[in-house]
């Protein structure tokens, strides 16, 4: 059996759901007709004990009743009345009295209970009648059937419809942007808020940026000179800036002032980094923690940064 039909087939799981409620019913009526053959069990057995000590069919000193039209017009009258009220028992016998009387009494399923007192012990049969199935609750599985039925082709046929949206893509991690052309930083994700670099600070970042991507340990110090492929960058992009127009001075000592360029990144960096504090190790030359001799042994450069980290305009 294929069991992935029933999670997508509408009539597999409405006749499932059929087989199960029809189940369900019959089983609950048999439950219900078993629950009145009680309760009518227990009226009726309350019922001829009050009239019993009346018909006097046994006294607490053994003597029997001589009278056995009394006791047969009783059990007539009693299930004449058992009849009107569609009772599902009907009387058979009081101790050694039968019923003889014009009702067809069905023997099939025959119950007993004695009636006690303190010498003696009454037994009275009684016969449980047809059973009659309540046909009407048949109709409950057809009915729920077809609904659930009706409900699960709409929810189909809405799902063709309007089909569910694929989930959306995780939204790019924001890169930093440089635009050489404007000497303009910003955030790909925040056009709008740019800041500007001066040549030698824009320069000295921009061969930052492309040094560190490329080391896999970069190391950059105050106190040890700028490595020689660090300079050949800077001075690469300074004279692109003066192809680019921007500048018309001396190619600048990148080895100098370099804390007072640094300052100057990170300003810049700070203006645009505002709203993505999660990406500023990967840009933000960090600061020398001590002073004096101590602080030139701090290490610099950029040790997060990747290619896919940040892009360059008219490189």
């Amino acid at each position: 059996m294929n069991f992935s039909m029933l999670k997508t087939n509408p009539i597999v799981q409405s006749l499932l759901l059929f087989v199960v409620l029809t189940l369900v019913t019959i089983q609950g009526n048999s439950l219900s007709r078993q629950q009145q053959i009680d309760d009518a069990l227990l009226t009726l057995k309350n019922r001829v004990a009050l009239d019993i000590i009346d018909l006097n069919i046994s006294n607490e000193l053994g003597s029997k009743a001589k009278d056995d039209h009394t006791v047969q017009r009783y059990m007539q009258n009693l299930n004449e009345y058992l009849s009107r009220e569609k009772f599902p028992l009907r009387l058979v016998s009081i101790d050694q009295f039968h019923y003889e009387g014009e009702q067809q009494i069905p023997n099939a399923e025959l119950k007993l209970f004695s009636l006690q007192s303190s010498r003696t012990s009454i037994d009275v049969v009684v016969s449980v009648v047809e059973r009659k199935f309540q046909a009407w609750t048949m109709l409950f599985p057809p009915f729920f059937s077809l609904i659930f039925f009706i409900i699960c082709r709409f929810n189909k046929q809405q799902l063709f419809a309007n089909p569910v949206k694929a989930e959306e893509e995780p939204k790019a991690a924001p890169k930093l942007v440089i635009d050489l052309r404007e000497r303009t930083l910003f955030i790909d994700q925040a056009p709008d808020v740019k800041t500007t670099l001066a040549n030698k600070p824009l320069c000295f970042y921009l061969a930052m940026l492309k040094y560190c991507s490329e080391q896999d340990a970069p190391q950059l110090y105050h106190n040890k000179n700028l490595p020689e492929p660090f300079l050949e960058l800077a001075n690469k992009y300074f004279y692109r800036l003066l192809e680019l127009g921007h500048s018309r001075r001396k190619r600048p000592d990148f080895d100098s002032n370099i804390d007072k360029m640094l300052s100057e990144i990170r300003t810049a960096l700070d203006e645009i980094l505002t709203n993505y504090p999660e990406q500023r190790s990967q840009y933000y030359p960090q600061k020398a923690q001590g002073e004096g001799s101590r602080s030139k042994l701090h290490n610099f450069a950029l040790l997060e940064l990747t290619f896919e980290h940040y892009e360059l305009i008219g490189d």
